[in-house]
């Protein structure tokens, strides 16, 4: 996954990011479906630790952009109540797998 902090700190438009999260999410749930080995497994934990850690740091990211000193502080969130619903939803089918 492409490195979510920078496009945010670049870009107000948010449509794209929300995309690629559930796209991601998509390509996670394929990867575990389709493993065959303990190794493919591995991967995918891999990716799903990958995706949880870029997730996180966008929400954090977008907190701060959701205070009174940003113009944009509705469309912002918005944008955290999208990112927080598919955190939530991805922590529902992938909990498994994440390391307490």
């Amino acid at each position: 996954m492409r490195n979510i902090k920078n496009k945010l700190k670049a870009d107000n438009d948010y449509g794209e990011i929300i995309k690629t999260f559930q796209d991601e999410r998509l390509h996670i749930r394929h990867q575990l479906l389709r493993s065959n080995s303990s190794m493919e497994l591995f991967r995918a934990k891999l990716r799903i630790d990958e995706f949880f850690k870029q997730i996180n740091e966008s929400i954090k990211i977008i907190r701060i952009t959701c205070s009174d000193l940003f113009e944009k502080k509705e469309k912002n969130k918005e944008v955290l109540k999208f990112l927080l619903d598919i955190k939530e939803d991805a922590l529902n089918e992938f909990g498994v797998f994440l390391s307490k």
